[in-house]
C-alpha cells in the first residue's frame, strides 16, 4: 500500500497523477519527486505519509478513509465526472517539504 503502483491501479481517479509521477518527460513535482531515488516509486507515500509517534497507523486511517470515498462516492463515476469533485481534505504542511528541503536553497528562496 505503500507504492504508486497500487494507488494508480486500485483507483481509476488516482490513475492521471500516477501516469503523471511516473512520466520521465513531466516537469512536475510528483514526476521530479518519482525520479529522485530515495523515493522512487513510494514518491506518493513519502510524501503524504503522516509522521510521528502514530504516524504508520494515522496514514493507513487515511487510506482506509480514500478507499471509503472511492468506494462510496466516486467508483460508478468516470474519471471526467470524478476529477472536479475530489479535492484535498486539508491544506498540505510545509513542513512535510522542509523534512527533505532546505529553505535556504536558493530555488526555494526564489518563489
Amino acid at each position: 500500500m505503500k507504492t504508486r503502483k497500487f494507488c494508480t491501479v486500485s483507483c481509476h481517479v488516482m490513475t492521471p497523477y500516477g501516469t503523471d509521477s511516473s512520466n520521465v518527460e513531466s516537469l512536475g513535482l510528483a514526476a521530479r519527486h518519482g525520479r529522485n531515488e530515495a523515493f522512487g516509486a513510494e514518491n506518493c507515500y513519502t510524501c503524504h505519509a503522516d509522521y510521528g509517534m502514530f504516524g504508520t497507523i494515522t496514514t493507513k486511517i487515511g487510506g482506509l478513509r480514500h478507499v471509503y470515498e472511492y468506494t462510496f462516492n466516486f467508483h460508478q463515476l468516470s474519471l471526467e465526472e470524478a476529477l472536479p469533485k475530489i479535492h484535498i481534505v486539508k491544506p498540505f504542511p510545509n513542513a512535510t517539504c522542509i523534512r527533505c528541503h532546505s529553505t535556504e536553497n536558493p530555488l526555494w528562496k526564489r518563489s
